[in-house]
Order: structure tokens, then C-alpha cells, then sequence
């Protein structure tokens, strides 16, 4: 897309009812299914409806979900002198009411075990300090936190007894005698109850389960803060862990019995009040199973009836590797989806409903490391373990980076448009990585690809996240949905007919790439969105279905200007060059109406202009 056809905006509205004088502009409205709860029944999933989340609600809205994480023992991976501190056979209990419950200090002050480490660790530093300071009572109040002059610098006394108030079980764990401690003794002491409590601190946030709580809370309130105090961009999450979703799905006899049709089209199309989605972020990563491929096909189905693109994460695994690091060293991707173990994966890449399916790659970095050294944690000596893999940083769904694209799209020019790009596609709202005892940091994902590598996954029909090494920024430079991949190969395949041949199917095939392309899609999405809203209005009425034709023509007609190269103004409230659309019964559904749509907008692709069509369904009956 052309910089300068980027920036156009669109100013959609209708009148309800055909006749009211206050016209209404739908908000675009992103849900989000994702784990936000450590657990989910069948009957819970089926029973939750989606919530609305904002910016000043956020907090609100995650306490009312009543975290309670139980993470058993033997799940943490602990030394066995860190072990001895916990309750036997018990599991650890947490209590997860707002984004900062999951930061290193509030863990400490919260969680019962925690907080009497952090207690012990306090009461020994202030042991300690008696040490250097005789006037401090060493049996001080375990309450105070003691601090030190940092321009001082104390010397401690190796001579000096010091008698510590420890109860029996602290002085088993400690394997100390009753009985007075040298301050070189203690000083070990207090070495070894710090290392426990970091210890267990990093087996807590490293545990599977609490990073992806927390993962999904913190890619949720990325989010809530690029859509801000905006009254046109609306997000509402919905938990949904993904055996319920896959049950939910595959067990229902059409889509039209599953819970998730009746969130998406039956409670905002199919009743007043209703308004439409305007995409979908499916909080998961899905690779080349069987379940996994069919769970793909039916939210791609469902998008196509919602007229909703869905937003997910494509696994490492769907490439034959572990994580996305060793994609890097893979010698070329342009063959690996053409194998055998693919031909499932190329089905659902042909099929017309591949259009709403996008998936993303790599992860994101969601937060930087807890460090005391970096000042993130101030109260507490903690350092957060990050190995040299980089495997246990908080990693998060490339889908959201690309939902808070749409998000500002929308917000500046009515459209989820402007999505690519330094401008458009830039992921600007992500913490840098900082490098241990260097200054330098790293762009925040999880794995940079080569230009080869990421032009080679483009043309498969998938949405990586580029590098603008220039910059140092991370951008989307393509937006597609994985119909895109289908169509690429088409089109090199065209190159071996003859001319007249590779013409008229190189022409239908760049007609169809532009559908795939979501800064497209959207505009021709967003006009469905409001001619299903129109005729939802007219349902009940004595309006026949040419009375609903011509009601529909013109609302169109209002956003049409049939002028060459129109003003920045023209542009914004007639948007389209041509338009056209007409009804009819469908023939397989009694009740039902075919709206066939073509519209012509001012945006060209490569300085020509495009047309696009779409056949949208909608109910004659209330």
C-alpha cells in the first residue's frame, strides 16, 4: 500500500431504523480469548460471556476473575534446602488480584511462605548490622527494614558473638546450634536465606503456569493501553482455555450450535443493541496436528461469518524445530510446507476461509528481567535467572503486537488500514532486553530473521515480525492472512503456462492476493459490518427484499465519489470510487438473503485500481 493511500480515513455511520437523525459509527471492537484463569471447566467456558476491559478498568476486571493459583511443590524446581522451607505435601498457594501481584516484592509481602523468608532474611540483616553498629539492638523488631548509609562503609567485626532469636525449626533448616554465632557465621547466614528466597522467587516465576497468567494478563493490558480512553476502539476478553475451545468446536453438529458463534454473530449481529467484532486474537500456538489444523479451519469459518479476521501464533513445532531461535538456522523455509506432513496445512491455505486466518511469529517480550541491578525491583535484592537461551524471559503471542496496529489504525483513520510499515507496523509499546553487565539492550523478540527468512515466510502465507536494524525498532512489513500463501504459489506456478494462460490467471490471482491482504480485507469488512446492521434494523419491518436492496444502495451511495484522484477530504467521507451490490434469497437456507458486494476504493495497489467483492448472508426473520 502507498504511504499517501495509508493515511486516507474513513468515516463510516447509519442511521438505525432507516430514519433516526442520530447516526451511529461502529466502534471496532477486538476480543481476546486467551488463559486467564489457572484452570477452566467445560461448563465455566460454556457459562462465561466476554467481558469489556479498559485502561481504567483493567485492574477492576482482573481482580473480579479471583485468580488462585495452586503450584505443587514438586513442580518447582528447587534444591532440597530450598525445599525444607515449604509446607510438606502442600502446594503453594497465590492470590493473583492485580498486574502488580506478579511482581517479584508483592510475591514476597503476599505469599505466606514467601513473606516469612523475606521476614527471617530481615531480622538476620538486622542482626547483622549490630555487627558494625554496637548501638542496634540485634533482637530488633523483625518489622524493621534497617537500611545502610550507602556512603558509609562498615566493617564488621569477625570477633563479635552475636546471639540470634530463631525459633526450632528455623535453626534445623539453618543447621545452627543454640547458641551464639560469630558475624563471619552470619554473615553465611544471611548469604544462603537470600539465595533461598531467590531461589524459590525464580521457580515461582518460571513455573509454566504463572507465565502464561501472566503472559496473557500483560499482552491483555498492552492492549487496553494503546486503545486507551479512545471511545472507538473497544476490547473484551473472553477465558478460554484451548481444550474447551477445541470441544467446543469440533463437538457441536454445525458452528451455529458451538458457544463461541453464538459470542461472535448471535449476540451482536442477531440481537438490537449489538454491535460487531471487528477481529479476533486467539491467545494460542498451534502447529501442524490434526487438532490443531481443524480447530484452525473452524475459527477461520467462524471469522468468515462474523466477517472477523482471527489473530493467532503459529508453534515453532510447525516447522520441525523446538523454539524459534533454531529457526534462524535452518538453511531455507521455502520448501519445508510442501512436504507430505503438509498437505493438510496447503488444504486449509486453498480454502476460501484461509482469507480471515493470520498467523503471527515470533514471540514478543513482554516485560524486562526483575533486577535489582536495573532498578525494576528497588526494595528487594533479587536478580530474576535468565539463561543464556533466553527461554525463561516472559515471552507473549506476536498476535497482540499486530493488534495494537489495528487499534491506532483505527483510532487515527477510522480503518484498520495503516498496519505495515515504519509507520503503521511499528510494535513501539514493548520493553528493551538489557545485556548483563553491558549498557546495550535488545530489540524485544524473541528471534531475529533474515531478510531471506522473513521474505520466504511472507510468501508462505504467514505475518513475521521484521527488523528495522536502521532504527532498531520491531515493524510488521506485510499483514496477511495465509490465503496470501496459497495465492504465491499459484502465481509462481503460472510462469509455466503459456502467455495468454499465465495472463488471465496471473490477473485473478493478484485480484485474490489483495483479499488476503488485512489492510484490504478491512475495508470491505467494515461495509459488510454495517449492511448487517442496517438490515438487522429492517427485520420486523414490511420492507421486502427490494425495499432492503434499495434501503442498502443507498447508505452505499453515500461513500461513493466517481472522480479521479479525489482531496484529502473527499477522500475521507466517500471513500470509494465505485460500488455495487445486489440481493437475493439463498436458495440453500429459507430466511436467509445474498448480498453480493463490489466495491472500487480510492486506495490503489501499484497505482491501479482494485476492486473488491464479497458475498455476505443476512436473516430476513427477527
Amino acid at each position: 500500500m502507498n504511504a499517501s493511500d495509508s493515511q486516507a480515513s474513513f468515516q463510516f455511520s447509519y442511521a438505525p431504523e432507516g430514519g433516526s437523525a442520530n447516526e451511529i459509527q461502529l466502534p471496532f471492537r477486538l476480543l481476546v480469548l486467551g488463559e486467564f484463569l489457572p484452570s477452566q471447566t467445560e461448563d465455566d467456558y460454556l457459562n462465561t460471556a466476554p467481558s469489556a476491559i479498559t485502561r481504567r478498568s483493567f485492574e477492576q476486571q482482573m481482580a473480579a476473575q479471583q485468580i488462585r493459583l495452586q503450584l505443587p511443590t514438586h513442580e518447582l524446581n528447587l534444591s532440597d534446602s530450598t525445599r525444607q522451607w515449604l509446607p510438606t505435601g502442600q502446594p503453594l498457594p497465590l492470590e493473583l488480584r492485580t498486574l502488580e501481584d506478579f511482581h517479584p516484592e508483592i510475591l514476597t509481602q503476599r505469599q505466606p511462605s514467601l513473606a516469612y523468608i523475606k521476614e527471617l532474611l530481615t531480622n538476620l540483616q538486622t542482626a547483622r548490622q549490630s555487627t558494625v553498629n554496637p548501638t542496634v539492638n540485634p533482637t530488633v523488631n523483625p518489622t524493621v527494614n534497617p537500611t545502610v548509609n550507602p556512603t558509609v562503609n562498615p566493617t564488621v567485626n569477625p570477633s563479635a558473638s552475636i546471639r540470634l532469636t530463631l525459633n526450632a525449626d528455623d535453626r534445623q533448616r539453618l543447621q545452627l546450634p543454640d547458641a551464639p554465632v560469630s558475624a563471619d557465621v552470619l554473615e553465611l547466614i544471611v548469604t544462603d536465606v537470600a539465595a533461598t528466597l531467590n531461589e524459590l522467587l525464580n521457580a515461582i516465576l518460571h513455573h509454566p503456569r504463572f507465565q502464561k497468567l501472566e503472559a496473557s494478563w500483560r499482552s491483555l493490558h498492552l492492549l487496553t493501553q494503546t486503545a486507551g480512553d479512545h471511545p472507538e476502539t473497544q476490547i473484551s476478553f473472553l477465558p478460554a482455555h484451548l481444550p474447551n475451545l477445541r470441544e467446543d468446536l469440533s463437538r457441536a453438529p454445525t458452528l451455529a450450535d458451538s458457544h463461541l458463534f453464538d459470542v461472535l454473530y448471535t449476540h451482536e449481529y442477531g440481537q438490537f443493541g449489538g454491535k460487531p467484532y471487528g477481529a479476533l486474537i486467539v491467545d494460542h500456538a498451534f502447529d501442524l496436528h490434526t487438532d490443531d489444523l481443524q480447530l484452525l479451519r473452524r475459527l477461520a469459518q467462524l471469522g468468515s461469518i462474523a466477517h472477523a479476521p482471527i489473530l493467532t501464533q503459529v508453534a515453532p513445532t510447525f516447522f520441525g524445530v523446538n523454539d524459534y531461535g533454531e529457526l534462524a538456522q535452518l538453511d531455507s523455509l521455502a520448501s519445508i510446507p510442501n512436504g507430505d506432513r503438509y498437505i493438510h496445512w496447503r488444504a486449509l491455505k486453498a480454502s476460501p476461509e484461509a482469507n480471515y486466518l493470520v498467523l503471527t511469529l515470533p514471540r514478543i517480550l513482554l516485560r524486562a528481567p526483575w533486577s535489582t541491578r536495573t532498578g525494576n525491583v528497588p526494595s528487594l535484592l533479587f536478580e530474576e535467572d535468565i539463561d543464556s537461551s533466553t527461554h525463561a524471559l516472559l515471552w507473549g503471542n506476536a498476535a497482540y503486537a499486530l493488534g495494537t496496529c489495528m487499534l491506532r489504525s483505527f483510532q487515527q483513520f477510522g480503518i484498520c488500514t495503516d498496519l505495515t510499515g515504519e509507520h503503521g507496523g511499528a510494535v513501539t509499546c514493548l520493553p528493551p532486553l538489557p545485556l548483563k553487565n553491558t549498557h546495550s539492550t535488545l530489540l524485544p523478540v524473541e528471534v531475529i530473521l533474515s531478510e531471506t527468512k522473513e521474505a520466504e515466510l511472507i510468501h508462505q502465507g504467514f505475518t513475521p515480525i521484521s527488523i528495522a536494524k536502521a532504527q532498531e525498532k520491531i515493524l510488521f512489513r506485510a499483514a496477511n492472512a495465509i490465503h496470501w500463501g496459497h495465492l504465491s504459489n499459484l502465481q509462481k506456478s503460472a510462469s509455466s503456462l503459456t502467455n495468454q494462460h499465465r495472463e488471465a490467471q496471473t490477473s485473478s490471482v493478484t485480484l485474490d492476493h489483495l483479499s488476503s491482504r488485512l489492510p484490504y480485507l478491512f475495508i470491505i469488512l467494515r461495509i459488510a459490518h454495517y449492511l448487517k446492521m442496517i438490515c438487522r434494523d429492517l427485520i420486523g419491518s414490511s420492507a421486502s427484499m427490494a425495499d432492503i436492496e434499495i434501503e442498502l444502495q443507498r447508505w452505499l451511495r453515500r461513500y461513493v465519489a466517481e472522480v479521479e484522484n479525489p482531496s484529502h477530504a473527499v477522500r475521507s467521507r466517500r471513500p470509494l470510487k465505485k460500488a455495487s451490490l445486489t440481493l437475493s434469497a439463498d436458495p440453500n437456507y429459507n430466511g436467509w438473503m445474498n448480498i453480493a458486494l463490489s466495491i472500487t476504493p480510492h486506495m490503489k495497489y501499484m497505482d491501479q485500481d482494485v476492486t473488491l467483492n464479497l458475498d455476505i448472508k443476512a436473516t430476513q426473520q427477527p
